[in-house]
C-alpha cells in the first residue's frame, strides 16, 4: 500500500488544492486515496490540459482555474489538503510557491508531494530519468521552465524549510502499466528524434543528438520503466 492510501484512507480531504494539476490526474489519485472529500481545486499556470482534465470530472465539486502558484488568489487558511504531483522541477521559483501552499493550508491540514527523483531508481527506471532530464534541456532552450528532478534529499531540505509540522516518506512506484509491453518504451525511443527535431539548427544540436543516441543504446541494452516517486504527506 502507497503512502497516501495508508496515511488518508479513513480520513476526508475536506477542500482540495491541487497545485500545477496539468491535466488533473493527481486530483483523481487524492480523492481514490481519500475516504471522502468536500470539493477540489486544480490550478495551473496555463489551461492547455484543462480540457482533458474536464472530461475525467463530471462531478461539480472538482473545478479549474488558471493561477500562478507564486501568487495564489486564496485567502489564508482556506484548504484542509494542499498538493503537487510532479511539479518541483517546472518552477522557476519552488520555495515561493511551496510557502504559498503552506500559507493557504488550514492549520492541521495536509500538505501533500509525489515528486520523481533523480535517485534511488533502478536501471531501467534510469532510462526514465536520463530521457526526463535531455528532454528537459530541449524544454529549456524551447523557452519551456523545465528543469533536471531533484534528488530525494533535496525535496526533503526544501519540505524542512517550510517548517510544517510532522511528515513522513515514502516511495510511489506506478504499476499502471508495463512500459515495455504496452508501447511506451518504443513511444519514448520514437521521441528522442521528434524532441531534436524541435531544436534542429540550434548550436548544441550535435551534442544534443550525441547524447540522445546514447540514451537511445542505454534504453535498448537496459529496457524502460518508469522512474519510482517520492511521497511526502505532512501536516501544517
Amino acid at each position: 500500500m502507497n503512502l497516501l492510501n495508508k496515511k488518508l484512507g479513513s480520513l476526508s480531504g475536506g477542500r482540495i488544492l491541487d497545485v500545477a494539476t496539468g491535466d488533473g490526474s493527481f486530483i483523481r489519485k487524492l480523492i481514490d486515496a481519500f475516504d471522502d472529500y468536500d470539493n477540489a481545486v486544480g490550478i495551473d499556470i496555463d489551461d492547455k490540459h484543462f480540457n482533458e482534465a474536464h472530461k475525467d470530472f463530471e462531478e461539480d465539486r472538482v473545478t479549474f482555474a488558471i493561477m500562478d502558484g507564486v501568487h495564489l488568489s486564496f485567502d489564508d487558511d482556506s484548504f484542509d489538503t494542499v498538493a503537487m504531483r510532479a511539479g518541483l522541477h517546472h518552477l522557476p521559483d519552488i520555495k515561493s510557491v511551496l510557502c504559498e501552499m503552506k500559507r493557504v493550508l488550514k492549520p492541521g491540514g495536509f500538505f501533500i508531494i509525489r515528486e520523481m527523483t533523480c535517485d534511488y531508481q533502478n536501471k531501467k527506471q534510469l532510462s526514465d530519468v536520463q530521457m526526463h532530464h535531455w528532454s528537459a534541456r530541449i524544454n529549456r532552450i524551447e523557452g519551456i521552465s523545465h528543469n533536471s528532478t531533484l534528488s530525494r534529499q533535496e525535496i526533503i531540505d526544501l519540505v524542512d524549510g517550510l517548517g510544517l509540522g510532522e511528515y513522513e516518506t515514502g516511495k510511489y512506484t506506478c504499476n499502471d502499466c508495463d512500459p515495455e509491453k504496452d508501447g511506451k518504451m518504443e513511444r519514448e525511443l520514437a521521441d528522442i528524434d521528434k524532441e531534436l527535431a524541435k531544436v534542429e539548427g540550434h548550436p548544441d544540436y550535435d551534442k544534443l543528438q550525441k547524447e540522445g543516441d546514447q540514451i537511445r543504446q542505454y534504453i535498448l541494452k537496459h529496457g524502460f520503466a518508469c522512474a519510482s516517486s517520492m511521497d511526502i504527506v505532512g501536516n501544517k
